[in-house]
């Protein structure tokens, strides 16, 4: 049985002519004839009944006939689907994030723009704010893109897309008379105890910054003291007198009530972006992700506080 032969049949059972079906399948009538005797012969019983130069359908000629039909249909439809839908399976992109106050605004509004391409598929993974797995996720290719600050790859291996610059920033409690300056003077660090937070990874940008403070202090003072959390330094900073922790201001958190957060007046700066392996860049996704990126964090800081 052969598509020849189908369709030799479906036109014949529904124009019940040998003549208009050799005329609709653009072939002689003799070959429509011999295509059909073959198609009984292989099926095993008449499929047509010839009275009088008429031409009818068995009764079992007609059960075939719908059956056959509805398949030739579905046949169709499925070839056409196939031609026109692109079926190649979206490729999973995985981006690791710290899930600071700024990415949660954002990567909902970056999901949102790169459902609506319908390009990729997008797997979240999180990582601690210390940084600690990141390189490793990258090297190993669990992870395609890491969110993160710029000074933490320096390797050759690595690239980085900045999307902003960002500095520093205290937290101080809402009776602290350092509450009246929008930026924070080093200079005036040493009247306070400063819990600097520095995760264990190296940050160039934290270094340098915990130099230049120690540069500030005299011996009376309170040495700087660095803590590896966030969450540490902020109880510090609620339980211990005239205290103050300065961290990221990527990590400042406007819906945060019992803090007053104030940029830090300092003229080094880091940049937060994406870090990932140099042959990333000639991945198909690779601008597509990176300019929705760019578009979505646009649209969140225009409504950050």
């Amino acid at each position: 049985m052969n598509s020849t032969q189908i369709k030799c049949f479906i036109s014949l059972g529904k124009t019940l002519n040998f003549t208009k079906t050799a005329k609709e399948l653009f072939l002689t009538q003799p070959t429509v004839s011999k295509n059909i005797e073959n198609l009984e012969k292989e099926v095993g019983v008449a499929l047509i009944s010839r009275k009088h130069r008429h031409i009818q359908l068995t009764s079992k000629g007609q059960y075939f006939f719908e059956q056959i039909k509805a398949i030739d249909q579905e046949l169709t439809y499925t070839l056409q689907k196939t031609r026109s839908t692109n079926m190649t399976k979206k490729a999973t992109v995985t981006i690791a994030f710290t899930n600071i106050a700024f990415e949660q605004k954002f990567l909902p509004i970056f999901l949102k723009l790169i459902k609506q391409q319908g390009k990729w598929d997008i797997k979240l993974k999180p990582n601690m704010l210390t940084g600690m797995n990141i390189k490793k996720e990258l090297d190993s290719g669990q992870v395609d893109f890491a969110l993160f600050q710029s000074d933490y790859f320096y390797e050759e291996t690595y690239s980085f897309t900045p999307f902003f610059k960002s500095g520093f920033s205290a937290i101080i409690k809402k009776s602290n008379p350092l509450k009246k300056y929008i930026k924070i003077p080093i200079s005036v660090l040493h009247k306070h105890q400063v819990f600097l937070y520095s995760p264990s990874i190296n940050l160039r940008s934290l270094q340098i910054l915990e130099d230049a403070i120690n540069l500030t202090y005299d011996k009376k003072a309170k040495p700087l003291e660095v803590v590896n959390k966030v969450a540490v330094a902020k109880i510090l900073v609620s339980t211990t007198t005239n205290s103050i922790a300065i961290v990221p201001s990527l990590i400042y958190n406007p819906d945060n009530p019992a803090f007053y957060y104030r940029f830090l007046e300092w003229n080094k700066s880091y940049s937060y972006g994406s870090a990932y392996l140099i042959p990333t860049k000639d991945k198909p996704f690779f601008a597509d992700i990176i300019n929705t990126m760019r578009e979505a964090i646009k649209i969140a800081k225009s409504n950050w506080k």
